[in-house]
């Protein structure tokens, strides 16, 4: 587990009257004075954060993340990653942008696979300068829109390592792995609309730890009508503003967040009831798709011992694995992932208020979905960003490494060999995927023993303290 950082000084350690320096042994003479030695030039990350240096810090992510996404494109169009058709693949959102404007109403007249927050990134690059509804202007204009997701998470990350009690040296590694994560995954990170959730999951937690419990839970709301996946943390959530305000403030916020989700996803019930909920439903429904880790290893064994694979099949707008065995591995991922949630949830939910602990819940229930989930789409990595990139401030650069080499794995066989993959197994796509699913699992029963065990120590400094004394909401007279 981590080593313990910022460790506070024991009663032991403390300096005493009896071992102070006499007055005359602490003034050296002038013949003794030591010369003035040169400051080493990274004295400066050893200051304390201050207003000037996060601004420069986040200036210079959101240009360098700006940068990266901008090469992603370059490198797309000079065919680094396959034909620019795969590797930029926007098709879908685009399809469901023209029906919008063509005045079809979203479930009713046209399938939007997604919840329907999805549809603000969706009709964006439409109305954007240099944008529309032709195919070339609308790939360009989600790219951008992608981007400004990709720089808004920047601030978000290093306002939360900030309260979190990060120095100097966590807010520059957050801000680097930020700025390179679009290169190490690849062009999935400007040409799939995940980021957009991922900024409002970002922007719950940031709350949440400020002390807005009302504002977190609505935020959290919209990231879940974005895409379902943020509704694991609303228990995590709950807890953690009871712990931390009381009864009433978390029933308040509980409510705020409720009626927010409800005022968003109402008009689309009223219009057509199926098909509005048919996101939230389908991760039920469906079989297994063959990048999850019960396929992949299916996948494996079909490639070394021969095991038969009965069918792969496109439904659900995936390609899913059918068949006995690929039903039993999805029942037990199934019971896997919903176990260990209980579990996190159960974890999370112990001892007073503690925002450390609260952060690597975050992370572990997020990543035991991605990992154990009936679906796992190349992109959905992207929903780790932002809750282990701000363990910096907590772990160091252990969880980061364990992300950087998820988001590599995920690119060493998306979108080169993802059709060697889907159609025929190929077994150097199959370890590539096998090997991300592991990762992914190891990564998720790291940050779920941790928030079980919670080893780390409260941080010495003084902005990590004023970071764990959130606002607590008046209690109602009894």
């Amino acid at each position: 587990m981590a080593a313990p950082r910022d460790r506070p000084p024991t009663p032991d350690s403390a300096p005493t009257l009896s071992s102070a320096p006499s007055p005359a042994d602490a003034a050296p003479s002038r013949s003794d004075a030591p010369s003035a030695r040169p400051t080493s030039p990274f004295a400066w990350l050893d200051r304390p954060v201050d207003r000037r240096f996060l601004v420069w810090a986040v200036v210079v992510g959101m240009v360098a993340t700006a940068l990266a996404c901008w090469l992603l494109d370059l490198l797309s169009h000079r065919g680094v990653y396959g034909h620019i058709q795969d590797s930029l693949y926007v098709t879908p959102f685009w399809q469901d942008a023209i029906a919008t404007f063509n005045g079809q109403l979203p479930y009713r007249d046209f399938p939007l696979e997604y919840p329907p927050l999805s549809l603000v990134v969706f009709l964006l690059p439409v109305l954007l300068p240099g944008g529309g509804l032709g195919f070339y202007e609308y790939r360009t204009a989600f790219e951008v829109v992608m981007a400004l997701c990709a720089m808004a998470l920047v601030p978000v990350v290093v306002a939360t390592v900030v309260r979190l009690g990060g120095r100097r040296t966590d807010i520059l590694v957050a801000v680097g792995l930020l700025a390179v994560a679009p290169l190490l995954l690849g062009p999935l990170w400007i040409s799939r609309y995940d980021l957009w959730p991922a900024l409002l999951t970002a922007a719950a937690t940031l709350a949440i730890l400020a002390g807005r419990f009302r504002i977190a839970f609505a935020v959290l709301a919209l990231a879940v009508l974005a895409k379902v996946y943020p509704a694991v943390l609303i228990p995590i959530f709950v807890a953690y503003a009871w712990r931390a305000a009381g009864r009433r403030e978390a029933i308040i916020a509980t409510a705020t967040g409720t009626v927010m989700g409800l005022a968003g996803l109402m008009p689309f019930v009223l219009i057509d009831a199926p098909g509005a909920l048919d996101p939230f439903a389908r991760a039920i429904a469906r079989p297994l798709q063959i990048e999850t880790l019960g396929a992949s290893v299916l996948a494996a064994l079909h490639d070394w011992l021969g095991l038969a694979i009965p069918r792969v099949s496109y439904t659900f707008n995936s390609y899913n694995v059918e068949g006995a065995a690929a039903s039993t591995a999805a029942t037990l991922q199934t019971i896997a992932l919903v176990a260990l949630l209980v579990a996190i949830w159960f974890a999370a939910a112990r001892g007073p208020a503690d925002p450390w602990r609260l952060v690597v819940a975050c992370a572990a229930a997020i990543c035991v979905d991605v990992a154990l989930g009936k679906v796992l789409s190349p992109q959905y990595v992207i929903w780790l960003i932002a809750p282990i990139v701000i363990l910096v401030a907590i772990d160091g650069a252990r969880p980061l490494a364990a992300l950087a080499a998820i988001l590599v794995l995920t690119q060493l066989y998306y979108p080169v060999l993802y059709q060697r993959y889907v159609q025929r197994f190929d077994p150097s796509a199959t370890i590539a995927v096998l090997e991300r699913n592991v990762a992914l699992i190891l990564l998720a029963i790291y940050l779920i023993v941790a928030t079980a065990m919670f080893v780390w120590p409260r941080p010495a400094n003084a902005a990590a303290t004023r970071a764990a004394e959130l606002p607590r909401a008046a209690e109602p007279p009894a």
